[in-house]
């Protein structure tokens, strides 16, 4: 990382540091009003921003290095890591202009071997691999790596995004953290506490009842119907993935084709993710309406 983003990622690290501790104090110590909402708020839009933030220096740095393309044969090729959650190797390459490069990669392939002619794209000072071309013998395309690097940094700016979204949600649905506060004892389960914060009167009408269950009832089909849906997403983008990863038939395309794939999957995880959340507080909603109101 180049000396001027580690700077903006220091001081962005310290910043959240400092909020996430002085208002994650306020929030767990302060008794349940607009203050302790407010301090929930500001240590959740910390962590989230911190994640968006620092994936995207990371990105913003490796994308103002330069990128080399050579070709050549291996000539060294050491694992320093075989866990394949954290596979990294150094592959040491003879070039055809008669020069030595040495690079790095964190995607493992069968075809990076000893002897093995290879065209390959890095990027400059960090020697980190993007994209690596394997041929046979008669010069003919053999097998293609693709670095998937960048796509869990994405990942992570839409997880972070997502946590935004969210902490906004909970501070408008509930800016003094009174669902806290009935979740925190369960002995005010049924009594009129509980009825308050699920919007109810101390005794209401039988129609009102009728009404507000058809309503939670309502909620609770159509957020399984979406998370169904999402999910299906999901399994589709997911298959397509496969088919164009490193053992899939189509992987001389992923570079077209796979990583938008990769990117809906991670996008309909999300979605998935948040859907089923709220299918489950739907669900709990709608339970907690029938114990109340059998």
């Amino acid at each position: 990382m180049h000396f001027a983003y580690q700077r903006l990622f220091l001081i962005e690290t310290v910043v959240a540091v400092l909020l996430v501790a002085r208002y994650g104090f306020l929030a767990a110590t302060e008794s349940y009003g607009p203050r302790k909402g407010k301090a929930y708020l500001i240590a959740s839009l910390a962590v989230s921003l911190w994640l968006c933030f620092s994936s995207l220096l990371i990105s913003l740095s490796d994308a103002s290095l330069p990128m080399f393309e050579f070709e050549g044969t291996i000539t060294s090729f050491h694992v320093r890591d075989s866990d394949s959650r954290r596979y990294k190797a150094d592959v040491q390459i003879h070039t055809t202009q008669g020069g030595d490069i040495s690079i790095h990669t964190s995607d493992f392939s069968p075809s990076m071997k000893h002897g093995q002619h290879i065209k390959v794209r890095y990027r400059g000072e960090t020697g980190e691999l993007i994209q690596a071309k394997f041929y046979e013998s008669n010069g003919k395309q053999e097998d293609v790596l693709n670095t998937t690097s960048s796509f869990s940094r994405i990942f992570v700016i839409l997880l972070g995004l997502f946590l935004v979204w969210a902490s906004f949600r909970k501070f408008r649905r509930d800016p003094k953290c009174t669902e806290e506060s009935a979740s925190a004892d369960p002995s005010l389960m049924g009594t009129s506490d509980e009825k308050s914060i699920l919007g109810l009167d101390d005794s209401p009408t039988r129609d009102e009842i009728v009404a507000l269950k058809e309503d939670a009832r309502a909620q609770f089909e159509s957020w399984r119907t979406r998370s169904a849906c999402s999910l299906a997403a999901l399994l589709v983008c997911g298959g397509a993935v496969v088919l164009f990863s490193k053992q899939g038939p189509y992987h001389s395309y992923w570079e077209s084709f796979g990583g938008v794939f990769l990117f809906l999957a991670l996008t309909f995880l999300l979605v998935f993710v948040y859907c089923a959340l709220f299918w489950w507080t739907a669900w709990g909603f709608l339970r907690d309406l029938r114990k109340i109101y059998p």
